[in-house]
């Protein structure tokens, strides 16, 4: 069960995880079931399709054109700008856009998890402060208590690196998909899941979510 936060009708729910945990594919999932319009939670929360969904970075971004065609990335550049990215998406979300929900592929927990240079979850609150302040945007814990659901999907690691080195071939990968980076980014990931929950959940309103291989998340 999902439990969903609203601010002024606005909702954002994100759909984190490390590489090949299967983001995208309960991204792409959900997207067809509410295209198809047959869910019935939907009908119940009178949403009517009046949904955004995004993957970040977003297309058009300097963040995204790094991510995709530089070899040597720079990791904590290119968080940098995905940050950038993820504050200026919930500023038009929240000011511009009709929609009320925005279901997103990668959203803030991802990008702190991937930014080595945060040694805890209130460096990155910090950083994160300074481009949210420019924007017209609520209060952060305000954000994050009343509109943030954020859904990290796990599976056993085993499982993902099998999914990134045997099921992939390496120009199907990206620069960082390599076995050094990723036994990095797994340590990094298991060490604050079992040492910083509560002030993640404060920053990020988490909830695990363990899927079967057909999952969609609604």
């Amino acid at each position: 069960m999902i439990y969903l936060n609203t601010f002024n009708g606005k909702r954002i729910i994100c759909i984190e995880g490390l590489d090949c945990v299967g983001k995208t594919t309960i991204f792409n999932s959900t997207k067809n079931i509410i295209q198809r319009n047959n869910n019935p939670i939907l009908h119940a929360l009178n949403y009517n399709g009046n949904i955004i969904f995004e993957h970040f970075p977003t297309d058009g971004s300097e963040a995204r054109r790094i991510r995709k065609t530089e070899k040597n990335i720079d990791e904590e550049k290119l968080q940098s700008l995905m940050l950038e990215d993820l504050v200026n998406r919930t500023d038009k979300f929240f000011n511009q856009d009709k929609e009320s929900v925005m279901i997103c592929d990668r959203y803030l927990f991802s990008n702190y998890i991937y930014s080595f240079n945060m040694k805890s979850v209130s460096e990155f609150l910090n950083t994160l402060s300074g481009y949210w302040a420019q924007k017209n945007l609520p209060m952060y814990d305000i954000f994050v208590k009343n509109c943030l659901t954020t859904i990290v999907v796990s599976i056993p690691e085993d499982v993902r690196l099998k999914r990134m080195f045997f099921n992939r071939s390496e120009s199907e990968r990206d620069s960082n998909e390599n076995e050094i980076y990723q036994q990095k980014l797994y340590d990094r990931y298991y060490n604050i899941m079992s040492h910083d929950r509560y002030q993640l959940n404060k920053a990020f309103n988490i909830q695990l979510y363990y899927p079967k291989l057909t999952d969609s998340i609604l």
